[in-house]
């Protein structure tokens, strides 16, 4: 169904490439011509009284049927999501009106000529061509041990499988080390630290209480310094640092509210991970490897023109051929 749907959709653009070449000279200096296709052909509506369609048929032109099954096949979905009404009838409509343009090319001829028959040819290959390539893919596992081999050979290094440091305190930034022995005597004093921060820190965060609830601890080293950060992870929950001086030659006098050591997640929170991972890497190699051994059984049958010959052809998926044919003809 797929493959008889693409070939005659590509019946249906020629169709409308040759309509267009067909307008006047006067249209061609008005606006852009537009191609209008008569609807000759009855068609059921399901809100019809005379309509009579088959359990699962969502549209249906004479005697050609469009059912959810092929829809599916057309416009496939991801992770168990379902297609909106909305997406069913913009397909059955594009289905629809398809199968009216490739009739009304059929009757012109157009499915006999060269070009279109070359065309049609090599996108229903392309059709067979992506087939394989889902099924070669989609045959691929990965299982447990597999995983749980990779997490183990691959722990200490990896960075997608370990946690990273996170660091919480609140914090008093001044200018001089005499105003930050200042705030630290009065909180020896036993004033509050976050209310001191809103009086003198000179931090944009000063006025919420200067408080900083979890940074990553390549943040904290980034904005702060290495020697503030040394300093604040050195110490327990609760204890408080300073005067530190800080990268930008201003002083810290903070107290640490949380600390999170940077390690390896478990296997068991990493595990779907690791496996979509190697998934998707091992569908890309089947692939390739299915592709290359395919050149090689058939090295002895390829001859290429001197032109082209030495040429590196890998190619980015946006620059192929097809998609090139696609915007000359926008």
């Amino acid at each position: 169904m797929l493959f008889r749907t693409t070939l005659r959709f590509g019946l249906c653009l020629v169709l409308l490439m040759v309509t267009s070449c067909l307008a006047d000279d006067s249209d061609k200096a008005a606006a852009k011509p537009t191609v209008t296709i008569e609807k000759k052909a009855e068609i059921s509506d399901v809100n019809s009284p005379k309509a009579a369609l088959e359990p699962g048929v969502i549209v249906q032109l004479g005697d050609k049927k469009l059912t959810m099954e092929q829809i599916d096949w057309i416009r496939p979905t991801f992770g168990g999501q379902k297609l909106t009404d909305q997406q069913i009838a913009e397909t059955a409509q594009w289905w629809l009106e398809n199968e009216l343009l490739c009739a009304e090319a059929e009757k012109r001829g157009i499915a006999n000529q060269t070009k279109t028959k070359f065309l049609t040819d090599m996108t229903g290959k392309k059709v067979l061509s992506q087939e394989l390539i889902y099924q070669v893919k989609e045959a691929i596992e990965i299982s447990d041990k597999t995983a749980l081999d990779f997490y183990n050979e691959n722990k200490d290094d990896d960075p997608q499988l370990r946690k990273l440091g996170e660091i919480g305190f609140v914090h008093v930034q001044t200018k001089t080390i005499d105003e930050a022995k200042d705030v630290l005597k009065r909180i020896k004093a036993g004033e509050d630290i976050s209310e001191l921060a809103k009086e003198l820190s000179i931090h944009r965060d000063g006025k919420k209480g200067g408080v900083a609830k979890k940074y990553k601890y390549k943040t904290v080293e980034r904005r702060f310094g290495k020697e503030f950060f040394d300093a604040i992870v050195a110490v327990k929950k609760g204890e408080f640092v300073g005067p530190v001086k800080d990268k930008k030659g201003d002083y810290e006098v903070a107290r640490q509210t949380y600390k999170s050591e940077p390690g390896v997640l478990p296997f068991e929170k990493v595990k779907e991970a690791i496996k979509t991972r190697l998934m998707r890497i091992e569908k890309e190699k089947s692939f390739t490897s299915l592709l290359d051994s395919l050149k090689k059984a058939s090295a002895d049958k390829i001859v290429k023109s001197p032109a082209i010959s030495g040429i590196d052809v890998t190619r980015e998926k946006g620059n192929r051929p097809e998609n090139e044919r696609r915007r000359r003809q926008k």
